[in-house]
């Protein structure tokens, strides 16, 4: 069968990694590589680009489209308690746990990481189920939530807090009216959720750190990364899974997407909560 004009080859996908390299200081060749091909062809098309050397030299004279093409391997989409399932076990069993283990500290404290956030909605519907969770415990502990992301137009609207019903529709309806306050045709979420959690830039890739420099140290309780690790290729996942499992406190909690639940399955430092939803506790 003929290949057509738009499918992505090796030498296509190695001329744009290198075009993105020398000409942005991006390496893109992270990326997995079937993933990487669908969204050059879709940014082929977008732009009647016929061929790789055409698209190649279209992104060296529009950086714009070098930033749009670049913000594409982002997957910023994402919906409050996305896994339903896996929200509802944080609910019942993890976040119940790490709350009362941390009566039992010293310095009692929750130390929480939402990687990869979007517009904030996974470190919002997590903000949601500790202030349940506390209010059901009455535990005296300080929590701090970190949520960080590589889109720096996603972390604005993630500190604004303004979302559309359609994100919203696996919310409960105590939750959304506890929670949340109307404003015209969308939501916006209140202050003493907003305040819980602090957003800011950070690359999983960055070889100069282990955590969100805003959260100063790691020793994370839970850490979520969803949707995240599944765009990368395997040994960039490997290096990802190694980087937050440094950054768990021992007994802590990982949190993937159904997708990725096979990736930390082959780590040793990690073993499954339950065989229900992918969750997993640091050995």
């Amino acid at each position: 069968m003929a290949r057509l004009p738009n499918q992505a080859t090796q030498p296509d996908l190695t001329e744009i990694i290198d075009t993105i390299n020398q000409n942005y200081g991006r390496d893109i060749s992270v990326y997995e590589t079937s993933f990487l091909g669908k969204v050059i062809s879709h940014r082929r098309e977008e732009t009647n680009s016929r061929t790789p050397r055409e698209y190649s030299d279209f992104l060296i004279a529009h950086s714009e489209e070098a930033s749009l093409f670049i913000n594409s391997l982002n997957n910023n989409h994402s919906l409050f308690f996305r896994n339903m399932l896996s929200f509802s076990l944080l609910e019942k069993l993890v976040l119940p746990a790490i709350l009362k283990a941390s009566q039992k500290s010293k310095s009692p404290q929750v130390r929480i990481w939402s990687a990869g956030c979007a517009a904030g909605e996974e470190a919002f519907s997590v903000a949601i189920l500790l202030a349940e969770s506390e209010a059901e415990l009455h535990p005296k502990t300080a929590a701090y939530i970190f949520a960080t992301d590589l889109s720096e137009a996603k972390l604005a609207e993630a500190k604004i807090g303004l979302y559309d019903y359609e994100h919203l529709k696996n919310v409960k309806l105590e939750y959304v009216e506890k929670y949340f306050s109307p404003t015209g045709t969308a939501f916006v979420i209140k202050y003493p959720i907003k305040s819980r959690v602090s957003f800011s830039y950070y690359d999983l890739l960055d070889k100069n750190s282990l955590c969100p420099p805003e959260s100063i140290f790691g020793d994370f309780n839970l850490i979520l990364c969803c949707n995240v690790l599944y765009y990368y290729k395997a040994d960039i996942r490997r290096l990802i899974l190694n980087k937050l499992s440094v950054c768990l406190a021992d007994g802590g909690f990982l949190m993937t997407s159904e997708a990725e639940r096979s990736f930390v399955a082959e780590m040793s430092g990690f073993k499954a909560v339950t065989s229900f939803a992918p969750i997993f506790q640091k050995k």
